[in-house]
């Protein structure tokens, strides 16, 4: 009966926050409780700061080639590594970039308008551009045996994003899903479980590559593909702050990647976060996160304020109007009020119990792929600054979250990769078994990855003496990532690894 209570008094805090999303910005993230740095307040209304300085981008907005919407959402805030990152592997170096910029330069940001830990000068600049000057070698590359080949489905015949091959992927996955949703519709047991695994392998994908940019090379049909695909996960503006922006600019980092606040209410990812007892019951709400993951993107019934630290970083969300907030409105009614409706329209309310399985079950399968994805990638001890018992390179015995001044270096340092060279685990993990090489090349589709980790990063790891955090296989990484939880929330070690 208790656990029911807790569930009926975290849907009705789920309805208020998710329509009423705005309310929730009063209170703002307490990162001092947990943390020394305070997540940081920029003050800017129509500018962007990139690398230190501040642009005005407005006249830019209708001809950027990536879009306007992705800097409409960065407008107001430090966008310095998302500016790096999805300029990695494109054709013009990063100087003609920044010089490019400076026809809106305003003025120099003040401290306490740059949000950035990292450095992006010197040393740390001749890391990027060395790192970036590898995969644009490599496309290059490939261009060039693509262009001496027959074969239009080659992974290398569209440089950096999804191959004719993958496309044709896609598009055979669409036809299933269209017939998996008939048969669930029609009451159709078996049609399930194929529902959870295609709106992981099909939905999320589309969601997550195509806020990436990674599916073609037009920025709208990347944002189109995108929304068909946030339709059964999470509204898209809600997955751009939370994914696109907090996790992929800082990742680990606990004060900015908010990725690492889902779970505060009951246990902590990281020793940086403050410690309660009731972590220690950790292991009995494993099962309960896994069955909720699949709307898990939208939990503001979290009462911990850092767990919407992503909001307050991105200026966009506290405007949210026009265009943009129907879409969110749209998507959250299509989430929770129409497919429902239509479900127990098409039943009838002498089977209600089979409708609310007929929604739960694929939730809870879809849940289970996303949950254990997404978090073996970047819970682990030394991704997160620890010392682990075989890594040499990480943290002493005072963790350090920022494992590097330089953003590449920080990256692979914090990622978790796993069955790097097998095409079946790339495809079932929507390309995050190789999570390195997604961080470091965000806007490039994982067809590319196996090749990308084997002739660019391992090559660049060695040459600069830096360890990747590699996993045989998920079973040992999963392994890990409990090793990991019990590590920082068991009550005996955890007390007396912080002392």
């Amino acid at each position: 009966m208790s656990e029911i209570i807790v569930m009926l008094k975290y849907g009705i805090r789920a309805i208020k926050g998710l329509f009423f999303p705005r309310a929730r910005l009063s209170k703002k993230p307490d990162l001092q409780e947990n943390s020394n740095t305070k997540c940081p307040t920029q003050n800017l209304q129509n500018e962007w700061i990139i690398d230190g300085k501040v642009y005005d981008l407005s006249p830019f907005l209708d001809s950027h080639p990536g879009g306007k919407h992705i800097l409409s959402m960065n407008r107001g805030r430090d966008c310095t590594e998302l500016f790096f990152m999805y300029h990695i592997s494109s054709k013009n170096s990063i100087e003609s970039f920044l010089s490019r910029l400076s026809q809106y330069y305003i003025s120099d940001a003040s401290p306490e308008q740059i949000a950035s830990p990292f450095k992006w000068s010197g040393k740390h600049l001749a890391i990027y551009s060395d790192f970036k000057a590898r995969v644009r070698r490599h496309f290059d590359d490939q261009a060039k045996v693509s262009s001496s080949s027959e074969s239009e489905l080659s992974e290398c015949s569209r440089p950096g994003k999804a191959s004719a091959a993958r496309m044709l992927w896609y598009f055979t996955l669409g036809i299933a899903l269209i017939f998996a949703h008939f048969y669930w519709f029609n009451g159709y047991w078996l049609s399930l479980p194929v529902l959870s695994l295609l709106h992981w392998v099909f939905s999320t994908d589309l969601l997550h590559n195509g806020t990436h940019y990674q599916l073609v090379r037009n920025p709208y049909i990347n944002q189109a593909l995108s929304l068909f695909g946030g339709l059964y996960h999470v509204p898209n503006i809600q997955w751009e702050m939370q994914h696109v922006i907090s996790h992929h600019s800082y990742t680990n980092i606990y004060s900015l990647d908010v990725d690492l606040n889902h779970f505060l209410n009951n246990f902590r990812c990281a020793f940086q976060q403050k410690y309660w007892e009731i972590y220690t019951k950790w292991r009995y709400c494993i099962p309960a996160y896994i069955l909720l993951t699949s709307v898990g993107q939208m939990d503001v019934w979290q009462t911990k304020g850092e767990r919407n630290l992503h909001r307050a970083m991105v200026p966009f969300w506290s405007h949210l109007s026009g265009t943009a907030w129907y879409i969110y409105f749209t998507q959250l009614l299509w989430i929770f009020v129409l497919v429902p409706g239509a479900l127990y329209y098409r039943f009838g309310m002498q089977h209600f119990f089979k409708a609310f399985l007929f929604l739960l079950l694929p939730r809870v399968g879809h849940g289970a792929f996303y949950y254990v994805f997404s978090q073996v990638s970047h819970i682990h001890t030394a991704a997160l600054g620890g010392r682990h018992d075989d890594d040499d390179d990480a943290g002493g015995e005072e963790e350090d979250e920022l494992q590097s001044e330089s953003w590449i270096i920080h990256q692979i340092k914090s990622c978790v990769d796993y069955d790097v060279s097998s095409r079946t685990w790339n495809i079932l993990s929507i390309g995050l078994n190789n999570q390195c090489i997604h961080h470091l090349c965000p806007s490039v589709h994982p067809c590319h990855f196996i090749a990308l980790q084997r002739e660019v990063l391992d090559p660049f790891c060695e040459d600069y003496n830096v360890k990747r955090r590699l996993f045989p296989n998920i079973y040992v990484a999963l392994l890990s990532y409990f090793e990991h939880l019990a590590l920082v929330n068991d009550s005996a070690k955890a007390k007396s690894h912080e002392e």
